[in-house]
């Protein structure tokens, strides 16, 4: 997303008591191992792609709508990181903005630069077909979280991280959208709804029209349905009885909602436009599937997702999202030798996720290491 990834140990969680779940805690163990789940959903469609594997049948688009990962990991973003907001609407404290800016550039930004770097640093020798987002003008783009604003600018190795770009947008704009939370309250239902208006709205006109481009659909815009289905998430958990049968019920309604992403319903599978009425429809159900997913998640605790395991792989993740599209690239053509819509799906998820996660926890541990060494004051040095 991770995709844009809000990891709950750097969120500021203080809610007030009457928003508070019965056993608040800063870290959902579960919404950490959906992560997990989540990055892994990334890498399968990625590879499916690379072997060939987007099929004009119910399996290939199974594959190609896995995609969905990525409005999962934007759920997440906003049921993390609207709670503080709504708890302070709630009569809570009010959220310390700079600890949030702060927060969210050391989860982001030295992990992204340190990839984006290291990959414009090995095509300097490896060969690419792709003339696309060379030199030091797309350098400076994927930098700065623009690559995906017109056409070419996106280099090979970092195509997976345009959803980095709409994440960073959320995070801008949300003082913005948490201000219009508190000044709603009690009833904040509207801003959500307006969010989900909005990525409507924008889904029909960039595929009726081309006014802003090509690339419109993969801007911010399109995705406010996904955040608001994670805020939405943040204003009824906690408020409404949580029972087993209702995280189940979440559950089938998810299934339910990526088994009508796999019919014509949302539109070709491959790199055809949608109609605008397939288009919208396609956004929304990915935003419902990521809104569900993450409410049964952060409803109770989970054995599967909470598991020490999955936790860990997790932590990771927004790592493992960085990484694993270099990675494939190499184990595609280099260790495999295989070409554009060859080889095995499996194969090519196991290889690359088996070179990743080791790649994905040392790019962590520094990154740890780095922010620990920065909050030590010069003079105890």
């Amino acid at each position: 997303m991770e995709p844009g990834p809000a990891h709950p140990r750097d969120q500021d969680l203080t809610i007030s008591s009457a928003a508070a779940p019965e056993h608040p805690v800063d870290r959902i163990p579960a919404l950490t191992g959906l992560r997990a789940v989540a990055a892994f959903g990334v890498c399968v469609t990625h590879a499916a792609f690379w072997a060939g594997d987007f099929t004009p049948d119910a399996w290939g688009a199974a594959y190609a709508r896995l995609e969905t990962a990525v409005p999962v990991f934007f759920a997440l973003s906003g049921y993390l990181l609207a709670r503080p907001w709504i708890a302070w609407a709630r009569g809570g404290p009010s959220p310390d903005l700079r600890r949030y800016a702060r927060h969210r550039a050391w989860r982001i930004l030295p992990a992204y630069w340190t990839v984006v770097t290291v990959v414009y640093v090995i095509y300097l020798w490896r060969p690419d077909a792709s003339p696309h987002g060379h030199g030091w003008g797309g350098y400076l783009r994927h930098l700065l979280f623009v690559q995906i604003y017109g056409v070419g600018h996106v280099h090979t190795g970092l195509a997976q991280m345009w959803s980095m770009c709409v994440e960073v947008a959320f995070y801008l704009a949300l003082p913005l959208l948490g201000l219009a939370l508190v000044r709603c309250a009690p009833r904040m239902w509207p801003v959500p709804a307006a969010m989900v208006l909005l990525a409507a709205g924008w889904i029909a006109l960039v595929t009726a029209t081309e006014v802003f481009g090509k690339t419109a659909r993969s801007w911010p815009p399109g995705y406010a349905a996904a955040f608001a289905a994670g805020i939405v998430a943040a204003l009824t958990v906690g408020r409404v009885p949580w029972t087993r049968g209702l995280r189940l019920g979440l559950l089938a309604g998810a299934l339910a909602a990526y088994g009508l992403l796999v019919t014509p319903l949302a539109g070709p599978i491959d790199l055809r436009l949608p109609s605008p009425g397939q288009g919208v429809a396609k956004y929304l159900l990915e935003a419902l599937v990521g809104g569900l997913l993450v409410a049964a998640a952060a409803g109770g605790p989970s054995r599967v997702l909470g598991s020490r395991p999955m936790v860990w792989l997790g932590s990771i993740s927004y790592e493992y999202f960085l990484i694993h599209v270099m990675v494939m690239d190499v184990v595609v053509l280099n260790l495999f030798g295989w070409t554009l819509f060859q080889g095995s799906t499996w194969a090519i998820v196991a290889v690359t996720t088996a070179i990743t996660v080791p790649l994905s926890w040392a790019l962590n541990r520094s990154v740890d290491r780095l922010r620990a060494s920065a909050a030590v004051p010069r003079r105890w040095r």
